[in-house]
């Protein structure tokens, strides 16, 4: 036996050479990477998986984060054999080393609102990122916390950052990167690019997205948000920075963008740079430099210092080659050093134009725009006149309180947002609740500015208030960014493209009429965090054929009537999904997943089936399958309403069609239809003069079992004068009882009511009788007019030969009878 000290020694050369790491490839659960059915990333063990599988990063494959993951392990992950670790293994990539693996990601990446935190990447070589290498991709939703990634010493590291190391063509929306850095101290090298967003980018569509990430290295180009952009179109739009930039050995360093390369265009639009800037030469507030290329700026600042130790800064660009730059309305306040500098830019070559464009005179330092003069289009302010509004509306500049240059509103001044200087309003706003639960109030929203229909919504972590609807909402996208909050919409709607951040405790409520509504395009995906009492949500994916408005709501029953009525006594869950959706469905339908809790069934579910309420509820026979707590079920063509799951062994019990009370010869006859019948014994018929004691003046026999539409009537002779009510009782064989909605007739009003006869209609005819001249409208069962008629006093003949098989109402005056069109 070998000595004890030796196998310690033994174990610990080993975990020394191997790694300290806990991390499995694991597949996510659920999903097949379809956009309808994407692989759910919901641990760090499933994200780990992505990187090691590059089948899966071709065109076409979806996927979508489901939690907050903690990447704090990956900083002992792979050793390097140098005493340090690789760490977590790029998606997409140029290298082979610490179980990187060699290939281009194509997918598409939604982190639905959730964050990636304390992750760890230290690789040499290009194309080092959480996503390395990029092209033709869709990232969005995703929040990166205080990542930390590191290039060792290397020749000419060809794009590093945090999100993305290298793209092309590729779409990023609503992603955020707090804290972390990116360190690069031994480059060498000409053509090293360090961003925190992409490292080296060519075409590419940014929107909405923020960095405070520090970016520090001694040689390439660098920037507070990209380091270069190369060929192709770049659209840069509501995108801001603040990290700090420092570069010990290299030119073209900016606070937003390093340098723009030979060919293409770029283009930033309500865009931001807050952070200092530190280089060589060729520093620029925003950008380091621009080459051969077009440009256009369009509401840009720079607020940053400005640091050159050996050559050209300034306080917005440091440079242009060769190009055409347009620059309009932006400015730059930072102090600006270095040997050659400009309060706003300096310029060697190319055709550049400004259009009310501005710099602090004050805190720059620089009398002049440039080196020695100062072109039409920028004008030099003191620190004051920087802060006033007054000195850019009357340059045109389109601010949140004025008509007169427009009502994009695009900029803002407040004391205590920005030091002071014009704001960007930008598309995101942030509830602080500072004052009360109160949505309409502009003291509870951060800067005070409202949201509109385009904000993305998120809510300020430690809000002391959280919001309260109390009308209708549209919106862009609803974050609950971490904060516990049920959003209670009551009798009011939310329209927005997507809800973030959601769980069972932070997910809409729907405790009223109102409905959760989201769009939804062809072959897409998305989930309803809604519920009620408790936490239900619905997937919808959609492959109807095209796109389209999707509400849902959940009501904590299944009810008879749908969402009204007496609650059924089947084997059910105790739910009831109302989906709507506007257009006809066809294509290959709708896929479902429906969600519920442990506790929320009725009876023991055996065989989880879905029913759909429709003139009553009736089972679905499509593809399913099923957990003891989700139902899922695969191309759903038929109509849309209320859906409930109950056991398939079963049945819901009788649905109702119609019930309806009518006068007749001091009489009141009672006529009621009934679809899917299974073991009714018969019907109680019960009479009630203030509908709230009930007695059995009579029964019924049902037919027992039965598919189509059965019809019935029970005459009841003794009326009394004033208010009469009825209801029926179904009883099923088994002792199962519902009970039909309520009906009356006030005999002491009868002679001012309408009757229909025949009912149900049958040959597209039928008598309606008033006893004055009235307009009678025509409902069908959505609610919408279909006829409208203006009638004499007696009995007419109605032609109802041009509407469809249904259930139809009669309004008159205040009276309003149904009525069925076979």
């Amino acid at each position: 036996m070998k000595p004890l000290k030796f196998l310690l020694v033994t174990l610990l050369c080993h975990l020394s050479i191997t790694g300290v790491f806990a991390q499995t490839s694991t597949a996510p659960a659920v999903g097949n990477g379809t956009s309808t059915n994407p692989y759910q990333v919901a641990t760090l063990n499933n994200l780990y998986w992505l990187s090691q599988n590059s089948a899966q990063w071709v065109a076409g494959k979806y996927f979508i984060q489901t939690a907050d993951i903690d990447a704090s392990s990956t900083s002992t992950w792979f050793s390097n054999g140098s005493g340090g670790y690789y760490g977590f293994p790029c998606i997409g990539g140029n290298q082979t080393i610490g179980n990187q693996l060699s290939a281009v990601f194509y997918g598409n990446y939604d982190g639905q609102g959730y964050s990636i935190s304390n992750l760890y990447i230290n690789r040499p070589n290009d194309r080092i990122a959480l996503f390395g290498n990029a092209q033709n991709a869709v990232i969005k939703n995703l929040s990166l916390v205080s990542a930390t990634v590191i290039i060792p010493s290397t020749s000419a590291p060809y794009g590093v950052g945090i999100l993305m190391g290298y793209s092309l063509g590729s779409t990023v929306d609503n992603v955020h990167i707090t804290g972390g850095s990116i360190t690069s101290n031994n480059v060498t090298g000409g053509f090293a690019s360090a961003g925190p967003f992409v490292g080296w980018v060519e075409s590419i569509t940014i929107s909405n997205c923020s960095t405070s990430a520090s970016v520090t290295t001694n040689g390439g180009f660098a920037g507070g948000f990209t380091g270069i952009k190369g060929g192709g179109a770049a659209s840069f739009t509501n995108c801001h920075t603040s990290g700090v930039v420092v570069s010990t050995g290299s030119s073209r360093i900016g606070g937003f963008l390093g340098q723009t390369d030979n060919s293409g265009t770029s283009t930033f639009t309500n865009c931001s740079a807050t952070g200092n800037v530190t280089g060589v030469s060729l520093v620029g507030g925003f950008v380091g430099y621009f080459a051969a290329t077009s440009a256009t700026l369009n509401n840009c600042f720079a607020r940053g210092n400005v640091t050159a130790t050996g050559g050209t800064a300034a306080g917005f660009y440091a440079y242009t080659n060769s190009t055409t730059v347009n620059l309009n309305n932006c400015y730059s306040t930072g102090a600006v050093t270095g040997s050659t500098k400009g309060g706003f830019g300096t310029q060697a070559g190319g055709t550049i134009t400004h259009t009310n464009c501005f710099w602090d005179t004050q805190t720059s330092g620089l009398a002049n725009a440039l080196p020695a003069s100062t072109p039409s289009g920028i004008t030099g302010k003191t620190t004051a006149q920087m802060k006033t509004e007054s000195t850019f509306t009357g340059a045109g500049w389109d601010f949140i309180t004025e008509t007169t240059n427009g009502t994009n509103d695009y900029w803002f001044i407040d004391v205590a947002a920005n030091a002071g200087y014009p704001s960007l309003a930008s598309n995101i706003r942030e509830w602080t609740g500072a004052t009360s639960n109160v949505w309409s109030d502009a003291a509870n929203w951060k800067n005070a500015i409202l949201p509109t229909s385009t904000s993305i919504i998120q809510i300020q972590s430690g809000a002391p208030n959280l919001p309260a609807v109390s009308a209708d909402i549209t919106l862009s996208k609803f974050n609950f960014n971490g904060v516990n909050h049920i959003l209670d919409l009551g009798n009011y709607n939310l329209t927005c493209s997507q809800v973030l951040a959601f769980d069972a405790n932070k997910y809409i409520k729907t405790s009223g009429t109102g409905v959760l509504k989201m769009n939804i395009a062809n072959n897409r995906l998305l989930i309803f965090p809604v519920g009620n009492t408790a936490y239900n949500p619905v997937t919808i994916g959609n492959t109807s054929g095209g796109a389209d408005d999707f509400s849902a709501r959940v009501l904590d029953e299944v009810y008879l009537n749908g969402t009204s009525g007496a609650a059924s006594t089947a084997t059910r869950v105790q739910r009831t999904w109302d989906i709507s959706k506007t257009t006809s469905n066809g294509g290959t339908g709708i896929n479902f997943i429906f969600n519920w809790n442990g506790g929320e069934t009725s009876g023991s579910m055996v065989t989880p089936t879905l029913y759909h309420y429709a003139s009553g509820w009736h089972k679905q026979t499509g593809t399913t399958s099923s957990t003891s707590t989700s139902l899922t079920y695969t191309g759903y063509t038929g109509t849309f309403s209320p859906f409930a799951v109950a056991e398939g062994a079963s049945t819901l019990p009788v649905n109702w069609l119609s019930f309806t009370a009518r006068e007749q010869n001091k009489t009141i006859i009672l006529d009621w239809s009934t679809t899917n019948e299974k073991e009714t014994e018969n019907y109680l018929v019960q009479h009630s003069t203030n509908s709230t004691d009930w007695n059995t003046i009579g029964t019924k026999a049902a037919a027992g079992n039965s598919n189509t539409i059965l019809y019935y009537t029970f005459i009841h002779n003794i009326p009394v004068n004033g208010y009469n009510y009825y209801r029926l009782i179904q009883r099923d064989i088994d002792g199962k009882e519902s009970f039909s909605k309520v009906v009356y007739i006030n005999l002491a009003a009868a002679r001012q009511q309408i009757s229909v006869y025949p009912n149900p209609v049958v040959n597209g005819k039928t008598n309606i009788r008033l006893e004055k001249a009235t307009t009678i409208q025509v409902y069908n069962s959505a609610g919408a007019i279909v006829m409208r008629k203006n009638l004499q006093a007696g009995t007419q003949q109605l032609e109802l030969d041009q509407l469809p098989k249904g259930i139809y109402q009669i309004k008159a005056g205040d009276e309003t009878i149904s009525f069925i069109k076979q």
